[in-house]
């Protein structure tokens, strides 16, 4: 297996480092990752264009232009499993992730063993 050491060139308007490996949002929504493979987080989907990134331990999600999630690599936990629908930003852990959706609500998914997935009620709060 080779391991990039360094960043790709080019212009970047993103980057995501993880437990071992780190990916870069081009301009024009492109993914490259570099860095640990073991588990295929670094191969990003083809054909897809991304608007935001986010990077774990062994696996990688981003926001498509459709405000689709994608996740890749691997792990048992289910944390490669990302739910339906419109989200505006993801975040990922070492076994759970989680995002926002496109109705401000937070989606959890993956292990929960410490609660982590458990994201609170969606609330709205009136300020006086």
């Amino acid at each position: 297996m080779t391991r990039q050491s360094r960043a790709p060139a080019g212009r970047f308007v993103e980057v995501a480092a993880g437990g071992g490996h780190s990916c870069g949002l081009r301009d024009d929504g492109r993914v490259q990752c570099w860095g640990a493979n073991e588990m295929g987080q670094s191969r990003v989907p083809k054909m897809v264009r991304f608007r935001q990134i986010a990077v774990g331990w062994h696996q990688s999600c981003g926001v498509t232009l459709e405000n689709e999630l994608r996740c890749w690599g691997g792990h048992p936990s289910g944390a490669l499993d990302p739910p339906d629908g419109k989200f505006l930003q993801v975040s990922v852990g070492f076994l759970h992730s989680c995002a926002v959706r496109d109705d401000g609500a937070i989606i959890c998914w993956g292990s929960n063993q410490q609660g982590q997935a458990a994201a609170p009620a969606f609330e709205t709060h009136l300020h006086e």
